[in-house]
């Protein structure tokens, strides 16, 4: 690292940022997308099994073709559906986009916020979660190399997987708030990553409190849940939460995990209060608890790592 200056340096983790921001985003969109179609084919095989001749009786023939040829065109359509394949598209016209409309935060500006084919608005959340990557790697950058030593090879693994952490953390704050859904497809590399950071890092935390606070965070979380299932008959918690505790467990360790759970239940109170002060919100309406979670982690994170 010797061959950038401290500037340059900070350049490039922004530009990182952007770029990872970008793939982030296409996480947050295709990730449920890719979760729903396959739950819509699980349906479609019972479909096949067992209701065809019932739906084919029960309704005009005309519409039970119908309803079955749509059903297969959207079980085709997840085979060929993930990630990386198509390559990003307008989700109003379905055109492409060139490389020139997909360049971070720069072509949302220039195109201000719509598609260039059709002229549908596209969401804010893009951009944004672009803006918060990039800063968010400079911080990164900032706290962890350019303050103490920028050529040690111990601290740029820092912060690599810091920025790891950071950017899981925002695919996730924004799905879970979107849809109260935590993708296993995130949450248990997460976890497996915190171990892996330890195992390497032991000056971040030993790797036996890394391992402890990944149970620890998942048992709590997953006694209280069934302890609210048995007295109220309901699910008070997701399970999805259960399991991105355990994961950010991993990251803080055993000695930190309880102060995750506590910043993060004042912060889902003092939420919950304000939108049902404000008329946004039913007191028996729930809420994505996930965000809280990881704004806790971060809060922990900052406080007892990074300065």
């Amino acid at each position: 690292m010797l061959f950038l200056t401290k500037f340059e340096f900070l350049f490039f983790s922004g530009l990182y940022g952007l770029i990872f921001g970008s793939f982030i985003n296409v996480l947050i969109y295709r990730i449920p997308k890719i979760i729903i179609h396959e739950y819509d084919l699980t349906i479609f095989d019972y479909f096949k099994s067992h209701l065809t001749i019932r739906l084919a009786r029960s309704i005009e023939p005309l519409k039970a073709r119908k309803k079955i040829r749509n059903l297969i065109k959207s079980t085709n359509d997840t085979q060929k559906y993930n990630v990386f394949f198509p390559s990003s598209y307008c989700p109003k016209c379905k055109t492409s986009i060139r490389f020139f409309d997909n360049i971070p935060i720069i072509s949302y500006l220039i195109l201000r916020g719509k598609c260039r084919t059709c002229s549908s608005s596209i969401g804010v959340t893009y951009p944004a979660v672009e803006f918060i990557s990039m800063m968010g790697s400079m911080g990164l950058a900032y706290l962890i190399v350019l303050d103490y030593d920028f050529a040690n090879s111990r601290l740029i693994l820092n912060l690599v997987f810091f920025n790891i952490l950071f950017l899981f953390s925002i695919a996730m704050f924004v799905i879970d708030c979107r849809f109260k859904l935590l993708p296993d497809a995130l949450t248990f590399p997460l976890g497996f990553l915190g171990i892996i950071f330890c195992t390497f890092e032991p000056s971040h935390i030993e790797i036996n409190e890394s391992i402890f606070g990944g149970l620890i965070g998942f048992l709590v979380l997953w006694i209280l849940f069934w302890l609210y299932k048995f007295f109220s008959g309901k699910e008070g918690l997701g399970r999805g939460d259960i399991k991105l505790t355990g994961a950010l467990g991993a990251w803080v360790g055993i000695s930190n995990i309880m102060d995750v759970l506590l910043i993060a239940s004042l912060l889902g109170l003092l939420t919950s209060g304000l939108m049902i002060s404000l008329n946004k919100h039913s007191y028996k309406q729930t809420i994505a608890f996930g965000p809280f979670l990881i704004l806790g982690t971060h809060f922990v994170m900052i406080k007892e790592f990074l300065l």
